[in-house]
């Protein structure tokens, strides 16, 4: 079967088309023949050696296909191996009817994330919530549940992205909730005018924001890393998200769908921020 796999660390250039063996199921697997994967800024930092991972690796942590006649999405065993013809998986969760696959594995990615990260900071009608990132695959849906629950959002994009957002050397306001995926000093901004609760799930610039304890302290700030809280929730929990996600009736946005072996382009499109919602490829 055909696969993208990574002999080494380095830029999106190691990301090459190679054959490679159907893989076997092992007890609590499933082999999902693969249509769609997406492709996720964990990829990138993976491939650029950011993350700790053995090498050789296929990448690709989430996949849209079918197994055993029927249309599913689902994370790969291992958080690998998408970027290929057949993957593997232990949870998979069926496509709604009618539902293109690009959409359903954009939906259930970043919307059961979402859908996580704002039932981890406890949001509700009475916040005001700073989404950073707003213009990706999890930043639009965070916006679109945020506001869903009667929450104003304060959406911050780079300019020119979306209408409608602040720019990250804009005012920011005071909100009482911050979701966070970039880090470093984006991230830092974003803990000063909170106020209350702050949530950290990912870091794009590459470093987590560095934490003043005693100001956190004298303002009574909940620090949280919410990502991690969203991935401790239980099997059980992940379907109902997973579930609810497939059926919002969210908008899926899609940036590209790009062609396997064009993964190297893919990856470019999310690290130079090119992107305007999810990247995909198009396996078969």
């Amino acid at each position: 079967m055909r696969v993208v796999r990574v002999d080494g660390f380095g830029t999106p250039d190691v990301l090459r088309v190679a054959e490679a063996d159907r893989p076997t199921p092992e007890s609590g697997q499933v082999l999902v023949k693969v249509e769609v994967a997406a492709v996720l800024f964990a990829d990138t930092l993976v491939r650029r050696g950011v993350m700790p991972w053995p090498v050789p690796y296929v990448p690709g942590m989430e996949v849209g296909g079918v197994v055993d006649g029927r249309r599913v999405v689902a994370r790969t065993a291992g958080f690998q191996g998408g970027y290929a013809e057949f993957a593997l998986a232990e949870d998979v969760h069926p496509v709604p009817d009618g539902m293109s696959m690009e959409h359903a594995v954009t939906l259930y990615g970043g919307g059961d994330m979402a859908i996580g990260l704002l039932d981890a900071m406890r949001v509700d009608d009475t916040d005001t919530v700073l989404i950073t990132a707003a213009a990706g695959r999890i930043g639009s849906m965070l916006v679109q549940l945020a506001k869903a629950r009667g929450a104003r959002v304060i959406p911050v994009a780079s300019p020119g992205k979306l209408p409608d957002t602040v720019a990250y050397d804009g005012d920011w306001g005071e909100p009482t909730v911050v979701l966070d995926s970039v880090g470093g000093q984006v991230a830092e901004k974003a803990i000063a005018v909170a106020k209350d609760r702050v949530g950290l799930y990912g870091f794009a610039s590459g470093s987590w924001p560095e934490l003043n304890a005693e100001s956190i302290a004298q303002r009574g700030l909940t620090i949280v890393g919410a990502g991690a809280v969203v991935r401790r929730r239980s099997r059980e929990q992940q379907r109902a998200d997973a579930h609810r996600a497939m059926n919002s009736g969210m908008e899926a946005r899609i940036h590209a769908v790009h062609p396997l072996e064009d993964a190297a382009k893919a990856h470019l499109d999310i690290e130079e921020r090119r992107n305007i919602g999810a990247v995909l490829l198009r396996v078969r």
